[in-house]
């Protein structure tokens, strides 16, 4: 009977951690502030930042014609649902919320630091950095000329 209770036990506290019930955790932190959201929200910016790339390459000769078409890019960018998700999210108490939370996490692999969890999580690699990612956000903040 006390090997069931303990297994009950157990199997409720692993479900609560796993669910992002207990605070100062993994799931708790990517629960709490949307992470699958703002994953999309990277997805789009790596996109837009590819795009970016080709166009720099493709047109290196015709500076008028570069400027256009990167114009033209940081324009459908502001309209797209990238930045739809990232006024949605970052416009509500994400930036409160982010500061707020412990520095450090405790996850499966031990204790981390909250920007190394956060920033894997949503996809920040060696590629698209988290300037990458404030850059391109605050396009999306930026009103259209």
């Amino acid at each position: 009977m006390a090997a069931i209770i303990l297994v009950l036990c157990c199997l409720s506290s692993s479900a609560s951690f796993v669910g992002g019930f207990i605070p100062g955790t993994e799931p708790h932190l990517l629960k709490t502030l949307n992470a699958p959201k703002f994953k999309k929200i990277v997805e789009g910016l790596k996109i837009y930042k590819a795009d970016q790339e080709e166009y720099e390459k493709k047109f290196a000769d015709d500076d008028d014609e570069r400027l256009r078409v990167l114009k033209i890019s940081t324009d459908n960018l502001r309209v797209s649902d990238t930045c739809d998700r990232a006024r949605e999210i970052i416009g509500s108490k994400f930036k409160p919320i982010y500061r707020d939370y412990p520095d450090k996490i405790f996850t499966l692999d031990g204790t981390k630091r909250k920007d190394d969890v956060w920033e894997k999580a949503i996809g920040i690699d060696d590629k698209f950095t988290p300037m990458n990612l404030d850059g391109g956000v605050r396009l999306c903040f930026e009103e259209i000329k």
